[in-house]
């Protein structure tokens, strides 16, 4: 399949002798710099930026995670005594009724299979991963779990920002759950474990697309519970906003398909009330859109022109067409003595319309960049380079070993804007970043405004439970390290993200992504579900009233 991703490339690029950066800088793996050829074609997107899988519950002797080394929160307790456990959890037994495999710790691959994405969440052991084969293998594990009383964590692609697709019970894994079918004009159904750039290229392969995240190794369903933001959402809407139907096990060990007619308040929970709540999504069917040219394009300016950058951008982004997408990355990782500051985004169109478009951008900025790249994509190739895969097969965009993505030490938390930031706003963010810059040990940091608006805003904040609609943009503070990072370097870098958003709080909403997620947020409730987490509530009631589908941040029964 290699040399499949195609299409025409058009390369506008006008690059002052203020250097970007190299290759060879460290590169963050959310909001980072992607630098392509000696134009420097950049993307920003933020590859696993837009994503969180369903999560897990974990033992009440646990605590919010305070250090790099990632331990996760206890769920808060039910509001309903579960049923007792029936006695010591019989594995073989559960092993002998799957059709995947059961992995425990002593098995030969459990030591892959219990990881995620993260490596900060290495030291999470579960008792046991299901590698499940089937809708009814989820089912027999959700009621195993049940008459066990053990935790659950289910997991799609295993991208949690809080781990909270591991834990210390049974993870049910629906990552074999994979097959992507009835691909059409209309829909395509998609299995919760399908990874995204899978996604992408398997729709492109049949003329369509949908609208869902930049992280090539992330699992759809965890990415669309929780909202599904992406580099097409201003022109089609969230992914969650495309679901018209989806499979789901719920904590009575039924598997349920959902939709507007058929549990409705589940359907409605299920679309931005967050993963690993209601239950285990099996597969989405979503609607699907003929796949459009899409152009990408990249701004930088110098750092000094930063807090007009982003000034300028926050008034020029709202009032957008809704074909643009753009973000705003500010960044301590530099191959010269600067941060970065740049604006990049995608187009649904072709590089010759852009610079009627920046031309507002650029008057509303007061400063012209020094740098200005564009280029043409076919659908699928766009999707490649908004993940960081650009220079990249269809095959390398996969998790080592079968493909060259790495995984990644990060940490991470966020805010939505409702209105435009003070100055004094404005300023913060870009202390934050140069005070990082110019004397902290954390290698690599970056802060990421990803606009809102278009088709987003348009969906009322009660017509799903995704209640952020009256937004201009979100706001993600990323931290990574690596293998040569000090400890102390960790530490800082784990505790970064948290307290730049603490600091943010007087110029900001104090609303946040439910996706990047946070566990340090302590107001999460309204944060990340705002009015609608009192329907949340009942129908959790409904669904799961003794909170089988359990973790710190999830919704709980009232």
């Amino acid at each position: 399949m290699a040399g499949r991703i195609s299409g025409p490339r058009t390369i506008v690029a006008r690059v002052s002798t203020d250097p970007l950066p190299h290759g060879d800088a460290p590169i963050a793996r959310r909001g980072f710099l992607r630098v392509a050829g000696a134009t420097a074609v950049v993307g920003l997107a933020g590859a696993c930026s837009k994503s969180a899988t369903q999560r897990k519950p974990l033992p009440s002797s646990s605590a919010v995670p305070t250090s790099a080394a990632g331990s996760s929160a206890a769920p808060t307790t039910t509001t309903t005594p579960p049923p007792s456990p029936t006695g010591p959890p019989d594995w073989t037994a559960l092993g002998k009724g799957l059709d995947g495999p059961l992995l425990l710790p002593d098995d030969s691959g459990y030591a892959a299979a219990h990881q995620l994405f993260n490596p900060r969440f290495d030291g999470l052991k579960p008792q046991a991963v299901a590698q499940c084969a089937s809708a009814d293998d989820v089912a027999e594990c959700v009621r195993f779990a049940g008459r066990y009383g053990i935790p659950l964590a289910p997991r799609s692609g295993g991208h949690s920002y809080a781990g909270w697709s591991a834990g210390p019970g049974l993870v049910i894994d629906v990552r074999k759950l994979a097959a992507i079918t009835g691909v059409g004009r209309a829909t395509a159904t998609v299995g919760a474990g399908a990874r995204l750039v899978d996604v992408y290229q398997t729709l492109a392969d049949k003329g369509v697309g949908i609208p869902a995240g930049s992280c090539p190794t992330v699992g759809i369903a965890g990415l669309t519970l929780g909202g599904g933001l992406g580099v097409l959402d201003r022109a089609w809407g969230l992914a969650c906003d495309n679901v018209v139907s989806l499979q789901i096990v719920t904590a009575d060990g039924e598997i349920r398909t959902v939709d507007a007619k058929h549990d409705p308040d589940l359907f409605w929970a299920c679309r931005g009330g967050g993963g690993g709540t209601f239950g285990a999504v099996t597969s989405l069917r979503f609607k699907t859109r003929p796949a459009p040219p899409v152009a990408t394009w990249y701004l930088q300016w110098s750092w000094s022109q930063a807090a007009a950058v982003l000034a300028g951008w926050q008034r020029w982004a709202p009032s957008s067409p809704d074909e643009i997408w753009s973000t705003v990355h500010l960044s301590s990782a530099s191959s010269n003595s600067l941060p970065v500051v740049a604006i990049a985004g995608s187009y649904v169109g072709h590089t010759g319309d852009l610079p009627g478009i920046f031309a507002g951008l650029i008057a509303a900025i007061g400063r012209d960049p020094i740098s200005n790249s564009s280029e043409d994509h076919s659908y699928a190739e766009a999707m490649l380079f908004e993940a960081g895969c650009g220079d990249k097969t269809y095959e390398q965009c996969h998790l080592t070993p079968a493909g060259t993505v790495a995984r990644q030490a990060y940490a991470a938390s966020s805010d939505i804007v409702n209105r435009p930031l003070s100055n004094n706003g404005v300023g913060a963010l870009v202390s934050a970043v140069q005070k990082v810059h110019d004397s902290s040990p954390i290698p690599d940091i970056s802060i990421a405004l990803d606009a809102a608006g278009g088709a987003v805003n348009r969906v009322a904040p009660t017509a799903t439970a995704y209640v952020h609609r009256k937004s201009i943009c979100s706001i993600q503070y990323i931290a990574n390290w690596y293998d040569s990072t000090s400890s102390s370097a960790v530490q800082s870098a784990a505790a970064w993200p948290h307290a730049v958003r603490t600091s943010m709080q007087p110029y900001v909403s104090g609303e946040a992504y439910q996706n990047y997620c946070d566990p340090q947020i302590t107001d999460w409730q309204r944060a990340y579900f705002g009015a609608n987490y009192a329907r949340l509530a009942k129908i959790k009631s409904r669904y799961d009233p003794h909170n089988v589908f359990a973790h710190y941040q999830g919704v709980l029964p009232g």
